[in-house]
């Protein structure tokens, strides 16, 4: 396993220009165009982890509405995502490149969003794994409660999954904090791809322990690539790009060298 390369993704700003909830999910549930200051706004009202607000609020807004929030919905509510441009060919075309230089690369998804909505996309297929916010349901398919909290400092946590391996059993607090002998993928191989502050704690860990963190931002966005430039600077991150995944972009190019530079680690030690 020690060719083995973890790719791990935020989702929202990092593969599509916008959040997912401003899909499908906003208008299904007849949502403003402000629905993130009602999450705010709730959140700060109640004292409340921004993320438990959010999914709380959702399940009540569907409650008010007699719409039925089970898993097949919200798998529905991903299903018209769109993508920055060269997403959708990045995958096969990043593992190839791997194949060449003797690589197996791997791709998760790591965010603050709904596991149930990236399922529903066309390029869920492409991750060994999605960690992301998802609900319980009760016995007739009703979304009842938060099973799994992913915020910005718990995202850190699937980091460490990922370099043991131990992907699932999140009841289980015994094999994941077990000493290992050997990591089955070391921090120095893995590339993280993050759009803001919501990333920095695990953008630090990877990059501060010989890994790569690419704070991407949308093309023409002055706002979110001043926040990806001072990520830089703070030197929390080792590259900062547009998210332009087609060939020959700038992302692609750095991937790549940082894929081939792992390679060529790996040939050394």
């Amino acid at each position: 396993m020690k060719n083995k390369i973890a790719i791990i993704y935020d989702f929202d700003k990092t593969l599509i220009p916008k959040n997912m909830q401003e899909y499908d999910l906003q208008g299904k549930l007849g949502l403003k165009d402000d629905f993130f200051k009602q999450f705010n706004n709730f959140a700060k009202e109640n004292n409340m982890d921004m993320v438990l607000a959010t999914q709380y609020f959702l399940k009540e807004v569907a409650k008010q509405k007699n719409i039925i929030t089970n898993k097949e919905f919200l798998i529905d509510c991903g299903k018209n995502i769109t993508y920055f441009e060269g997403v959708e060919s990045w995958f096969e075309k990043i593992n190839e490149y791997g194949k060449l230089i003797g690589l197996e690369v791997e791709h998760y998804v790591l965010s603050c969003g709904s596991k149930e909505i990236i399922e529903g996309c066309s390029i869920a297929k492409h991750f060994k794994r999605i960690f992301a916010n998802e609900y319980i349901y009760d016995e007739t398919g009703q979304a009842i409660w938060p099973k799994v909290l992913v915020n910005y400092t718990t995202k850190t946590q699937y980091l460490f999954r990922i370099r043991k391996n131990l992907l699932d059993d999140f009841y289980d607090v015994v094999e994941i904090n077990k000493r290992m002998v050997a990591d089955k993928i070391p921090f120095k191989n893995m590339i993280y791809i993050g759009d803001g502050f919501s990333d920095v704690p695990c953008m630090q860990i990877v990059f501060n322990k010989g890994g790569y963190a690419v704070s991407v931002f949308a093309p023409n966005d002055n706002k979110s690539m001043i926040e990806a430039i001072t990520l830089y600077d703070e030197k929390r991150v080792s590259a900062y790009m547009p998210a332009d995944y087609r060939e020959q972009s700038g992302l692609d190019k750095y991937i790549k060298q940082a894929l081939l530079d792992i390679s060529e680690q790996i040939k050394k030690d």
